[in-house]
């Protein structure tokens, strides 16, 4: 869902891509929504997606 929405963000040419939180360790939401890192501030597959919508075209 990440890459998608970043993707649509893009080419749309949003200038802003605001998340929920960072790690699950610091946000309210981290039980219903994957976000980019995890406790520990591994990367996630969250993680990796934005970084493929990034990479790809807007």
């Amino acid at each position: 869902m990440y890459h998608d929405l970043l993707t649509a963000c893009r080419a749309a040419g949003c200038s802003n891509f605001t998340l929920w939180g960072v790690t699950d360790l610091s946000s309210w939401r981290a039980a219903a929504y994957p976000l980019p890192f995890d406790d520990d501030g591994r990367p996630k597959p969250a993680h990796a997606a934005l970084i493929a919508a990034l990479r790809g075209p807007p």
